[in-house]
C-alpha cells in the first residue's frame, strides 16, 4: 500500500499464479494455503487473514490480529496462525501499525487458532 516501506524499497502488495498480478493491494501477503478449495492469505501488513477472492481480485478478510503474522495450517476447518512482534526496524507505516494504534492495543507474538 502506499507509504509502506522497508528499508526504502516497496513492500510486497500482491499474489499471483501466473506470473501476473491477481490480486493486489496487499501488504505483506503471506503463507498463501490452499484450503476447502480457497486459496486463503495472511495480510499481514494489514493484521488481516482471509480467502482471496479471484474474480474480484480482491482479499476478503475475516479477522484481525494484532502482531506480524508469520505462518498458517489448517487442521480441520480450524485455522492455526503464528504471529510475532512487528519489526519496527524493518517495515514503517503499515496498515497494522495504524489499527493496533487506533484501537490502542500493543501488539504480541501468540499463536491463534481461528474458527
Amino acid at each position: 500500500m502506499a507509504g509502506e516501506t522497508n528499508a526504502g524499497m516497496a513492500v510486497p502488495s500482491s499474489i499471483s499464479l501466473s506470473g501476473e498480478a491477481g490480486v493486489t493491494g496487499l501488504s505483506l501477503p503471506h503463507s498463501p494455503r490452499w484450503h476447502n478449495g480457497r486459496l486463503r492469505v495472511l495480510n499481514s501488513g494489514a493484521g488481516e487473514f482471509g480467502p482471496l477472492t479471484w474474480a474480484a481480485a480482491r482479499s476478503t478478510p475475516f479477522v484481525f490480529c494484532p502482531g506480524d503474522m508469520r505462518g498458517t495450517a489448517f487442521i480441520d476447518n480450524y485455522a492455526v496462525v503464528t504471529l510475532s512482534k512487528p519489526r519496527h526496524d524493518s517495515f514503517h507505516d503499515l496498515i497494522r501499525d495504524a489499527r493496533l494504534e487506533k484501537a490502542n492495543v500493543e501488539p504480541h507474538a501468540d499463536c491463534k487458532l481461528l474458527i
